[in-house]
Order: C-alpha cells, then sequence, then structure tokens
C-alpha cells in the first residue's frame, strides 16, 4: 500500500490518519506499506512492513523492487 501526497518537487508529504489507514489496510491482507518518512510511525504490530521515503522516485523504486 503507498499513500501520501506528493508535492510540485517530487517530495512526499504525510496524509492524514497514517496509523487508522495502516491498520485498515493491515485488516484487509496488506503488510507492506510505502508511505512519507515523516509520517512514518515508530512503532507497529509484527508483521507490518512500513517502508518511509522522502521523495516519490525513492518511493516508487521500492515498490517495484520486488517486481
Amino acid at each position: 500500500v503507498l499513500f501520501g501526497e506528493v508535492g510540485v518537487g517530487g517530495l512526499l508529504r504525510g496524509a492524514g490518519q497514517a496509523p487508522v489507514r495502516i491498520r485498515e489496510a493491515w485488516n484487509l491482507g496488506f503488510n507492506r506499506f510505502i508511505l512519507p518518512a515523516r509520517k512514518c510511525p515508530f512503532y507497529t504490530d509484527p508483521g507490518i512492513r512500513l517502508v518511509g521515503f522522502s521523495t516519490l522516485e525513492e518511493a516508487l523504486d521500492a515498490l517495484f523492487e520486488d517486481a
């Protein structure tokens, strides 16, 4: 799951209520989350993989690294 806002220069900004979004997606069966580094919570449940990035380019690289 990838979420956040993209600024004009490609910098990622946080979307509101990150923990709520993560929990809901986790309940739907997702376990990998790519989000702005500033919104990356410091703790999670076991099995949830959070990946934080600063730019859209970094996030897309991570999104397709397993493809």
